[in-house]
């Protein structure tokens, strides 16, 4: 198995996880990160050589993910302030079991 599926799988496995440690009604709050930050600095090399496209799964596809797999409710997309001037303002999602 190439990595970026077992990636895949083992993100696969962690949402399901959370899906079932939640009761029905749950909340589960998520702040997805930026892409490389999923991975160690020497993939992160591989990444730029072959490039983001050969990726499937990106951070940004999770939410879609999560809703259509698992029949989550997107409450509430919300930006947080950033506490630096260094950091950029990052999204947390608010999706209801």
């Amino acid at each position: 198995m190439d990595t970026s599926k077992l990636r895949r799988y083992w993100l696969e496995i962690l949402f399901y996880i959370i899906f079932k440690s939640l009761k029905p009604g749950g909340v589960f709050i998520f702040e997805p990160q930026q892409f490389v930050s999923y991975l160690r600095k020497t993939a992160s090399k591989q990444i730029k050589k072959l490039g983001k496209a050969s990726f499937k799964f990106h951070p940004t596809c999770f939410i879609k993910y999560l809703v259509d797999t698992y029949d989550f409710k997107l409450i509430k997309e919300e930006l947080m302030p950033s506490n630096s001037k260094r950091l950029e303002q990052r999204k947390i999602y608010i999706l209801k079991k």
